[in-house]
């Protein structure tokens, strides 16, 4: 999916047109889909624009849902801008795990662990199946197994080096519970806002899921080579909260779930170095 391409007047416009007077408004660093603009309207907002609302109304369902207990920003507006969808919420002081230092990472690291508590702690009884689920909480899957299972389902045609971990996902998914906890599915770094020690936003609920919540914290210990802020996160776990990390063969298989997934996307954008630093992540954790 490509990003948009709406202009600063024209989303400048569509601000004014919806809430009325609107002071500060600036574009923001953007994502690889996703257009986004901050603004203040009797109170600070952002703008995102996107060409599918799928991840917006993910987000408005999570805030519905969980916001009295997660840090999850309210969505005020979804509405069609063109071709595409936008979507206002509002902004919360933040900065991202992934811009802080390696001190202040750490000092946030417990925050950071409470609120995954907090995800496995909610209660998912009006959401039904497993795995992705849409805007209205229903999965796309059966059982847990059924999702990691369903990554070998993909065409794997010239991609060398896949068939132990595709086999060790599907032994694994074969015999596994059916989880059904609140998962973020990309949980980390650039998704969870933080401000003076404390986490302020988790956002982006556009890949939750109903499933195991090892998966959200595979995602941490995956990337810890790539990301440092990831790196922090991994290390203050082995040292100060091991018993997260007890069930090795659950992260490991989520782990090489994420690791494939990620491959697969790389070798199709052709991201030649994000391909081959997966593979070894592979190689790794076989």
């Amino acid at each position: 999916m490509g990003k948009t391409l709406v202009s600063s007047e024209d989303a400048f416009a569509f601000i004014e047109a919806r809430v009325g007077r609107v002071t500060g408004f600036r574009r923001l660093t953007e994502g690889e889909e996703c257009q986004a603009f901050e603004f203040d309207a009797e109170g600070p907002f952002v703008l995102r624009i996107n060409q599918d609302g799928v991840g917006f109304a993910k987000d408005m369902l999570m805030h519905h849902h969980f916001g009295a207990t997660l840090p999850i920003p309210e969505v005020t507006l979804i509405s069609p801008l063109g071709d595409a969808v936008a979507c206002i919420s509002r902004r919360v002081p933040k900065l991202t795990l992934q811009d802080l230092t390696a001190v202040e990472a750490l000092r946030v690291a417990p925050a950071v662990a409470q609120v995954m508590s907090a995800m496995a702690a909610c209660d998912m009884g009006g959401f039904v199946g497993a795995g992705p689920f849409d805007a209205e909480g229903k999965g796309a899957f059966s059982t847990w197994g059924g999702f990691l299972a369903d990554i070998a389902a993909r065409d794997w045609r010239g991609i060398s080096d896949v068939s132990a971990p595709l086999d060790a996902i599907l032994r694994f998914a074969e015999t596994r519970p059916n989880h059904r906890y609140l998962v973020h599915g990309d949980f980390g770094s650039n998704n969870v806002l933080c401000d003076k020690g404390q986490i302020t936003g988790v956002i982006d609920w556009s890949e939750a899921m109903l499933g195991d919540p090892h998966y959200d914290l595979a995602n941490i210990l995956f990337w810890r080579s790539w990301l440092s802020c990831m790196e922090v996160q991994a290390g203050f776990f082995e040292r100060e909260q091991p018993h997260r990390l007890s069930d090795t063969e659950s992260l490991r298989i989520c782990s090489l779930r994420i690791a494939l997934d990620t491959l697969w996307h790389a070798v199709r954008d052709e991201d030649t170095l994000l391909a081959d630093w997966t593979r070894g992540r592979l190689k790794e954790l076989l």
